[in-house]
Parts: structure tokens; sequence; C-alpha cells
């Protein structure tokens, strides 16, 4: 049958519910759940490898949800869900670098409703917003900018500088980070760009697509740009604008129905009925 890709799929043995977050770095998976107890927040930290094995667990305890965690040098990267009030300046901090040993050893404001956030092999931190950060109409919000590069060297926090030509952008989806390329997907004017960034911050290239991605990987030179259907799973690919493929699984050639699929660098995650898979693409067909 023409217009499959075949996935091999491997049981990661991982469970992966509606009410987790996962993260992926280039090395490791994060999935966190937050427990709200009383005016407190226990957050369950499992960190595994790409195989599945765990090999940390943390539950750290917040006044806020942590919505957000990346690995980041030998600490944590967390992000906090902040309730933010329209037209009312708040810069509290809501990045927090953790540290295992230390507890958090240095936190700042990383903008309103953060959504996307991924480390670059410079330790470069890029964190892009939802539609209500971007449009929070307060004066000199960096969340205006939809998309940000942030600086740690110690205590020192500075943001870099993106290219001038870059998009007004109305809504963040995400940001695929493949070696030294950082592509930027987000909506403007109505359209789906993704956007190709170098280290520098300035724009390399950028495509319109004419659907709305929820993820994008890249292997042998060709982009996977994975989208929902109708019904919010994911079952097909498009490789450009116009070529669109279903997701065949490669034991029993059946389509697959994905609830979510992550990707970062060489590395491609799925969720299907509440377990996450390890996921390779093999062909075309």
């Amino acid at each position: 049958m023409k217009n499959n890709i075949k996935i091999a799929m491997s049981d990661l043995g991982i469970d992966y519910q509606d009410n987790s977050y996962l993260n992926l770095s280039d090395n490791k998976i994060v999935v966190l759940t937050n427990v709200e107890e009383n005016q407190i927040v226990r957050t369950n930290i499992m960190i595994h490898s790409l195989n599945g094995e765990i090999l940390e667990k943390h539950q750290l305890c917040f006044e806020k949800k942590i919505i957000i965690c990346i690995p980041f040098q030998n600490n944590l990267i967390l992000v906090e869900d902040v309730d933010y009030e329209d037209f009312v300046p708040n810069i509290e901090p809501n990045v927090l670098i953790w540290n295992t040993d230390r507890g958090v050893i240095n936190k700042f404001f990383g903008g309103r409703f953060i959504n996307s956030l991924a480390v670059d092999l410079d330790n470069s931190i890029w964190i892009g917003y939802d539609e209500m950060g971007i449009f929070s109409c307060l004066k000199n919000d960096i969340s205006m900018r939809g998309i940000n590069r942030f600086h740690v060297n110690d205590n020192l926090v500075s943001i870099g500088q993106i290219d001038a030509a870059m998009d007004l952008i109305d809504s963040y989806s995400f940001t695929y980070i493949n070696q030294r390329k950082i592509f930027a997907c987000y909506m403007s004017k109505g359209n789906y760009n993704v956007c190709e960034i170098n280290e520098g911050g300035l724009i390399v290239n950028k495509e319109i697509l004419s659907f709305v991605p929820v993820s994008l990987f890249i292997e042998n030179d060709i982009k996977y740009y994975f989208y929902n259907d109708s019904d919010g799973y994911i079952r097909k690919v498009a490789t450009n604008n116009d070529d669109s493929f279903n997701l065949i699984d490669s034991n029993d050639h059946k389509i697959i129905k994905f609830s979510y699929v992550f990707s970062q660098g060489r590395n491609l995650v799925g969720v299907v009925n509440g377990r996450l898979f390890s996921l390779k693409i093999q062909s075309e067909k």
C-alpha cells in the first residue's frame, strides 16, 4: 500500500497518563506528575534512559505545580505553573535550576505562560510562550517576543539576541534541536511556520506549512512533521507540504494511533494506550 511509513515500536515499560508531563532531552526521558496536598504540591520526577531504565527518582515539594523538567548540565531545569492575572505585572522567578544535593541553586523569570523549553548543545535555554503570554499587553514583557534564548552563567542570567527578522509570533508550539540546528515552530498571521535558527540566533531557513504540526523529527536530512487527525490522535506524518503518510506498525502492519509524539535530537517516542514506546522510522512503502 502506498503512502505508508513503517514504524518499529519498542515498549519502554513507562506509563504515561494525561496528568503526566513528559520532557525528552538528548539522552534522557523525564516524566513528572504533581499531587496537590493542602497548599503544597508534591512533584514526582522519574528520569529514564532511552531504553526505559530508571536512572533517578525525585520527590520535590513546592507551592506551585511543575510543568516542565529538563536535564541541564548536572542539574534540572524546572518550570513552575504560575496563574497570572491579566494586565498585572508579575516577574517573580518561575524557572528554577535544581541540584540534587543543594536544592534550588538559581532561579529567574522566564516569561509568562511558558509552554516550551529546550536546551541546545551550548546550554542556551530556548523558551516559548502561548498566546496568553504573548498578548499579555504589558509594557516590556519579554513573553511578547514569542520565544527567548537565555544564557545561565553561575548566578548571572542574560537573554541572547534572536534575529530581528523573526516573524511576529501569535502562539508558540515547540522547539526541536538537532545537533547544532534549532527549529522553532509557531503560528504567525494565521500560518504555521518552522524557522531554522543557528546558534547565534540568526534565521537560516523558514518553511510555511499547510497543516498544524505537533512534533518534528529529522533523520537522514528528511523532516517528519507529525500532526493530529480531527479526533486528536496522531496517525499520519508529513515530509513536506504535499506528501502525507500513514504511520504503520512494522510488526502487524496496522495503522498506529498515537496520543502523543515527542522528539528531540535523534530520539523519537510516542504514547499508545497510556504506554511509552521508543520509535524508529524504517521505510516508506
